[in-house]
């Protein structure tokens, strides 16, 4: 309808303004999540991955400081004041960590590269058009055997809860980009992908996807 056309060219504005005015200001919008959220979400999905590690969509770095120095990982994003403040972030971990400009739709690197892929809250904020497309080149660059890990907003099976996210989900959609209950779905699709593990790991409304790519 042209309503929701028209509320969606509201909330990509709306997102393009917090990227250009850059990532000091989207991570003053995240703090009170990341603090109570996602801190110790990241700190245990990300601790035992190893190898050469895509972070998809990494913006200000925030897995930056929870890899350990087991993993090599190549940060992508395509704001670069995002970038400048994920900048900041390299030195806190103690992981090998490099940081490049992309597009998740185009990535300019070769086929079966990486042994690790996090995309942390990337796919669920994708406008609909680009999902399909950012996982299919997510998973050209990994290797067969591969890890992925994904973290996704879905609503709550609470029914009050749900109704709640419901009414509100324009917020997050504003301020993120963000919509409920698309990666599981996409990652069952893909036709390379074997989920390992679904697992919540906020309440019953963050929840974290691990599959790994076939082998052929």
């Amino acid at each position: 309808s042209t309503k929701t056309h028209l509320n969606k060219n509201i909330a990509r504005t709306i997102m393009a303004i917090i990227y250009f005015l850059g990532g000091k200001l989207y991570d003053f919008l995240d703090n009170t999540f990341e603090e109570k959220r996602y801190f110790q979400i990241r700190k245990t999905m990300l601790k035992d991955i190893k190898g050469l590690v895509l972070d998809a969509g990494c913006g200000t770095g925030r897995n930056f400081p929870h890899f350990s120095k087991k993993a090599s990982v190549i940060g992508v994003d395509n704001a670069p004041k995002m970038l400048a403040q994920a900048e900041q972030r390299i030195r806190q971990s103690n992981a090998s960590i490099k940081i490049e400009r992309m597009n998740l739709t185009h990535l300019e690197f070769k086929n079966n590269l990486f042994d690790a892929v996090v995309a942390t809250f990337v796919l669920c904020v994708m406008p609909k058009e680009r999902e399909e497309k950012v996982l299919d080149e997510l998973v050209r660059v990994a290797k067969p055997g591969a890890r992925f890990y994904f973290l996704e907003y879905i609503y709550s099976k609470n029914p009050l809860r749900k109704i709640f996210m419901k009414l509100t989900s324009f917020l997050p959609r504003i301020l993120f980009g963000l919509h409920y209950n698309t990666t599981l779905n996409l990652v069952k699709k893909h036709s390379a992908l074997n989920i390992e593990k679904i697992q919540y790991v906020y309440s019953d409304t963050v929840r974290l996807i691990v599959a790994t790519k076939k082998k052929p």
